[in-house]
């Protein structure tokens, strides 16, 4: 049996984006055992996978470069474990910590020192590519099979308690179906990432719920994690307004947006989970400064707002700086909404 592992410590949109990696290891090469380090913050994400074998969590302080030698320390005590080691983070050191593991590495090359600790390389450098096609170009790189380009669903499965605790919340909360909007405005707020840059700015997102939740049937429903709740309470004087933030699981989430008339998100995980569940038609997602072509599934007509293409800094989506413009969606405003959004 050939034994793999895939390391990705964070970002519930890019573990989601690495499924159809992981769906066609289990199903294109043979007899393999498939195992998934991720920090613990993020395991849930994976936990309903049907293709992992294992799940291995570190704490998330662990993936931090101060903590380096905490991922090490791991690293030795799993050495020669494993037949082939896919890394799906970007970062050098986290090549380096995949050959300490296995000298059969699969990774991404950004800076010339990655290429020191990969076997199998991939050079990752257009971030107007979908982001999903380039973890199948690392199968490809592997050798271990060949991917399928046009198979990058996203997995993440429900269970059937998770649709019934979405219908008691319908009740709970004198929702009806197709009767209220869900509004998440997250991105850029995280363990690895405060700057908060790709949520909506605070007088755009209530022009958004002002128009969502005009009339006694119209509710909007706010969706995310605990920072989320935070910063939400400044929409509770506005009408027809559910704060659900840090009150559901991701599954349950996720069941919710199916009773949905239309979700409005921003470039956040929450947009990834609703691709993930297939509700197109149902999304419309606000890009400031990262490209639509980089995080969304290309051929699936999704909506989405992005006019700060002139703004576009790669550095942020490449190597996660702050670019230099630092105002994004102004050209956001209540005519352009009215015409393209409703």
């Amino acid at each position: 049996m050939t034994k793999i592992l895939l390391i990705k410590r964070a970002a519930l949109g890019d573990i989601l984006m690495a499924t159809p990696l992981i769906r066609q290891l289990k199903q294109k090469a043979p007899n393999i055992q498939l195992d998934f380090l991720v920090s613990d913050e993020f395991a849930g994400v994976l936990k309903n996978n049907q293709y992992i074998d294992n799940i291995i969590t570190r704490p998330a302080s662990d993936f931090s470069l101060k903590k380096i030698l905490n991922l090490l320390k791991f690293a030795i005590s799993i050495r020669g474990k494993y037949d082939y080691v896919f890394i799906l983070d970007k970062h050098y050191y986290f090549n380096f910590i995949g050959r300490i593991i296995s000298k059969n590495t699969v990774g991404f090359v950004r800076e010339a020192v990655s290429r020191l600790f990969l076997r199998y390389q991939v050079r990752y450098d257009d971030v107007m590519r979908y982001h999903g096609l380039y973890y199948l170009d690392l199968l490809k790189a592997s050798k271990l099979a060949n991917p399928d380009y046009s198979d990058y669903k996203l997995d993440f499965n429900l269970r059937p308690s998770n649709m019934a605790t979405a219908q008691n919340i319908l009740r709970e909360y004198g929702l009806t179906r197709d009767e209220f909007s869900i509004v998440i405005n997250s991105g850029g707020n995280n363990r690895f990432e405060s700057s908060g840059i790709r949520s909506l700015p605070e007088n755009k997102v209530v022009s958004l719920i002002k128009r969502l939740s005009v009339g006694k049937q119209a509710k909007v429903v706010l969706l995310g994690g605990r920072n989320d709740e935070i910063n939400y309470n400044n929409y509770l004087q506005l009408v027809n307004v559910k704060n659900l933030a840090g009150k559901l699981s991701l599954e349950q989430s996720a069941a919710l947006m199916y009773y949905a008339q239309k979700i409005y998100t921003t470039d956040c995980g929450a947009m990834h989970i609703a691709v993930s569940q297939g509700l197109f038609d149902k999304l419309f997602c606000f890009f400031g400064p990262t490209c639509p072509n980089h995080v969304l599934p290309p051929k699936m007509g999704i909506e989405y707002y992005w006019d700060d293409l002139k703004a576009f800094d790669k550095r942020y989506p490449l190597y996660g700086k702050m670019p230099k413009c630092s105002s994004y969606f102004t050209k956001l405003d209540n005519t352009y909404e009215t015409k393209k959004l409703y």
